[in-house]
């Protein structure tokens, strides 16, 4: 039985974590990850808007906002698609590879994904206060 039993430190951790989805506290105002996921998709357009807007001078890319669909994850929510919003960045000059590799490589490293042969930057992976940090790596992008 001393092999299974919970000691004093897990015992304290497990308790703080489950205090936070306790009555009367609102779980999503305290635990980032259920913020992101109850992101409201208009806000997500906003945002995508908003590091559009930033990046709108980087003649050598193309910057479209599109619909996407994230995903939770695979140990609670496997299969569960969520509605998003991302920044798809495309260059005559550079691969998607290219342009993921010039991001992960910045001073603040941005990590996005390739789709059907396209950079996606999705919102729902990025808080409010990242859009300045990405539009600044994404800036830094070399034309040629």
């Amino acid at each position: 039985a001393r092999v299974v039993r919970i000691d004093k430190l897990s015992l304290a951790a497990l308790r703080a974590t489950l205090g936070r989805y306790r009555a009367p506290k609102n779980p999503i105002e305290h635990v980032p990850v259920l913020q992101t996921l109850a992101t409201p998709i208009e806000t997500l357009r906003t945002r995508a808007a908003e590091l559009s807007d930033r990046i709108k001078d980087c003649s050598h890319l193309q910057i479209d906002i599109v619909p996407t669909v994230a995903r939770a994850g695979a140990g609670s929510l496997p299969q569960q698609d969520l509605p998003s919003v991302a920044v798809c960045l495309a260059s005559k000059t550079h691969s998607p590879d290219a342009l993921a590799s010039f991001l992960r490589g910045a001073e603040v490293p941005v990590l996005g994904r390739i789709s059907k042969d396209r950079f996606l930057l999705d919102m729902r992976a990025v808080a409010e206060r990242e859009v300045g940090q990405i539009a600044e790596a994404i800036l830094a992008i070399p034309d040629k």
